[in-house]
C-alpha cells in the first residue's frame, strides 16, 4: 500500500482528530484538520457540557491539535476569522473549504407527481425541512408556524429526516392536531431531488446562539441547487449569503409569525418563488459546486504564503444575480 500523501480529518469530534494527528505522523504524512464545527464551544453554548474540568481538558486539546496540524480548514469565513482572532491560529496555517454541493444530482426537476400522490399533497404547495430533527434546529418553531397556517389548506409542511427531537416534535404535533404537517422518514441522499422536485420552498432553522452566526447549514445547498428557495430562520452568515444572492428569505430566528407570513408569501407567489429559486441554482453552479469549490481550495494549500485573509476578500460565498 503506497504512503499517503495527506491524512484529511473532520471535526468534531475531537478525540477523532487526535487520533488522525497520530496516524499522519506514523505514515509521514501532512495532516489537515477540517473545522465544521467550534468544539468546545458549541457545546459548551449549548448547555451540553457544564463542568469546568471537562471543558478545560477539552479546549487544552483543541489547542493542541491546532499546534500540529500542518493545515487548520474550515468550512465557514466566521470560523476562519475565530480560528485566527479568537484560537490565535497562524494566518498561514489556515485554509477554506466551505460546504459544497453536487449540482449535477441537485438542479431543478419535472415535479414528481408519484411522491405527491403518496402522501397525499396533490395541489399543495409544500415546504419541506430535510436533515436531522435535533436540539440546535429550534423545529418546534415550525410547529408554531403551522399553527399559524392552520387557516391555509392549501399549505403544507413536511419534515424529512430523524434525529433525537422526532418523537416529541411528532407528540407536539399530534397534541396540538396540526394536520399540515407531516413527518416522513429519512431516504438516502440520490433521493433527496424527488422532495425538492415537489417543494415551494425549504425550511432552514437555527437557534438564536452566538455559536450559529458562522453557520452555513448544509441542507441550504441542496435546496438552492434545485431551483428552490431557502426560507431561513436565523443570523449570521447563511442570512447574507441568502440576502447577497436574493436567493430566499431571511426572517428572524425563534419567531413563528414572520415564518409563517414567509411561508405564505411564497405560497401566494409563484413568480417570487421562482425569480428566488433561480438565483439560488446561479449561486450553486458559480460558488457552491463542489469541483469549483475543491480547486480553490486546493490552489489556497498549494499557495499557503497567500493568506486566507485575501481570499476571502476575493471570495465573498455569495455572488450577486
Amino acid at each position: 500500500m503506497s504512503k499517503p500523501d495527506v491524512v484529511f480529518i473532520d471535526s468534531p469530534p475531537l478525540f477523532l482528530a487526535l487520533t488522525a494527528l497520530f496516524l499522519a505522523r506514523a505514515k509521514g504524512a501532512r495532516w489537515i484538520m477540517n473545522i465544521s464545527d467550534l468544539w468546545p464551544d458549541a457545546v459548551a453554548e449549548g448547555g451540553f457540557v457544564h463542568s469546568p474540568i471537562l471543558l478545560g481538558i477539552a479546549r487544552r486539546l483543541e489547542a493542541f491539535l491546532y499546534k500540529h496540524a500542518d493545515f487548520v480548514s474550515a468550512v465557514t469565513e466566521g470560523i476562519v476569522q475565530t480560528l485566527a482572532e479568537e484560537k490565535t491560529v497562524p494566518r498561514s496555517k489556515l485554509l477554506f473549504l466551505p460546504i459544497g454541493v453536487d449540482t449535477d444530482l441537485f438542479q431543478p426537476r419535472p415535479v414528481d407527481q408519484p411522491l405527491l400522490r403518496a402522501y397525499n399533497l396533490t395541489n399543495k404547495s409544500i415546504f419541506v425541512y430535510a436533515g436531522i430533527l435535533g436540539h440546535a434546529q429550534g423545529l418546534s418553531l415550525l410547529l408554531e408556524a403551522a399553527d399559524a397556517l392552520r387557516h391555509r389548506q392549501d399549505i403544507a409542511l413536511v419534515l424529512v429526516g430523524d434525529g433525537p427531537e422526532k418523537a416529541q416534535l411528532k407528540a407536539e404535533r399530534d397534541q396540538k392536531g396540526l394536520s399540515n404537517v407531516i413527518f416522513a422518514d429519512p431516504v438516502p441522499l440520490t433521493e433527496m431531488p424527488r422532495w425538492w422536485s415537489v417543494a415551494r420552498g425549504a425550511l432552514v432553522t437555527l437557534k438564536d446562539q452566538a455559536v450559529h452566526q458562522s453557520a452555513r447549514p448544509s441542507k441550504s445547498l441542496p435546496a438552492l441547487a434545485s431551483g428552490v428557495p431557502v426560507i431561513f430562520s436565523g443570523r449570521g452568515e447563511m442570512a447574507r449569503i441568502l440576502s447577497d444572492a436574493q436567493a430566499g428569505v431571511v426572517v428572524p430566528p425563534g419567531q413563528p409569525t414572520p415564518l409563517a407570513e414567509s411561508i405564505i408569501r411564497l405560497a401566494d407567489d409563484g413568480a417570487l418563488a421562482r425569480k428566488l429559486g433561480e438565483n439560488g441554482r446561479r449561486l450553486c453552479e458559480t460558488d457552491f459546486g463542489w469541483r469549483g469549490v475543491v480547486q480553490r481550495w486546493l490552489e489556497e494549500m498549494r499557495s499557503p504564503s497567500n493568506s486566507p485573509t485575501g481570499f476571502l476578500a476575493t471570495y465573498s460565498g455569495a455572488s450577486q444575480p
